[in-house]
């Protein structure tokens, strides 16, 4: 037996319109829960929404990779060679190589 609406709800808005929703959405600076309310939508599907068009996003996405191998170590190796450093707000030192500092640049870039 195949589903049926409640005639009482108004069809489900086409993809172009979600879209423009979820825009609408970023704008507000509201929680979902606050513009949901406002515009008389569900939250759940607002969270669809947002889920398919992060999914769509990401099928399409064919550009740099978006993570990168980090191996974490308890102080910085002894090395002659180059290095970057970054002192993170949490305390926690990064150490790069300089001949791999392009490629994080540009993979935080990416992001």
């Amino acid at each position: 037996m195949p589903l049926r609406r409640r005639p009482n709800l108004p069809p489900p808005p086409a993809p172009a319109q979600r879209a423009e929703i979820l825009a609408q959405l970023e704008a507000s600076g509201l929680t979902v829960a606050g513009f949901c309310r406002q515009q008389a939508l569900s939250p759940a599907s607002v969270y669809l929404w947002r889920r398919q068009q992060r999914e769509a996003g990401a099928a399409a996405d064919d550009g740099p990779p978006r993570m990168l191998r980090v191996e974490a170590a308890s102080a910085p190796a002894a090395t002659a060679e180059p290095r970057a450093t970054a002192r993170l707000t949490n305390g926690v030192g990064l150490h790069v190589a300089v001949d791999h500092l392009g490629a994080l640049v540009s993979a935080v870039a990416a992001c």
